[in-house]
């Protein structure tokens, strides 16, 4: 086997080694590689000693209320403004007085698009003419009447038989 540090394995061969959940041929085969990997044998020594130190670390008592003032702050945190928790997400100082102002521009600016001709279309027009309006009625009409002279030339064609 080649050296598990050159693998994708290597992190978790290193971890179930430290914790004891390795295989006895594999951890046989890993105590015998790190005899001779230095690189190995210097990451399973800094992997033990977090384990030793996890080991003796005690997690201090929770007080007994604990669950109650959680609760309470989770739910005033929830009543809150978006405005109110912008200090709690680190956005204080002169970004807090800035938002207000940017929100306007933000709006100016969109309202000016909005307004803005592009730049090779017409601009609407507010109302049609009556003219424009019967030629282009005019056209659909004859455009409809060709449509249906051309129906019956295509039924009698020798290529679409009926």
């Amino acid at each position: 086997m080649r050296c598990p540090m050159e693998c994708r394995e290597g992190a978790e061969l290193v971890l179930a080694y430290c914790t004891r959940r390795l295989e006895p041929e594999k951890a046989e085969w890993f105590e015998r590689h790190l005899k001779d990997c230095a690189s190995c044998r210097e990451t399973t020594m800094a992997q033990k000693s977090v384990w030793e130190a996890l080991d003796y670390w005690e997690a201090l008592p929770v007080s007994e209320d604990f669950d109650r003032r959680l609760r309470a702050r989770i739910r005033t945190e929830e009543q809150k403004t978006w405005i109110e928790r912008l200090p709690a997400l680190g956005l204080t100082g002169w970004l807090r007085p800035a938002l207000p102002i940017a929100s306007v521009a933000v709006f100016a600016l969109a309202m000016f698009l909005v307004r803005t001709p592009r730049a090779g279309l017409p601009e609407p027009q507010a109302h049609l003419d009556s003219a424009e309006v019967e030629q282009t009625e005019r056209a659909l009409e004859d455009l409809e009447m060709i449509r249906q002279f051309t129906l019956p030339a295509r039924e009698a064609s020798p290529h679409n038989p009926i």
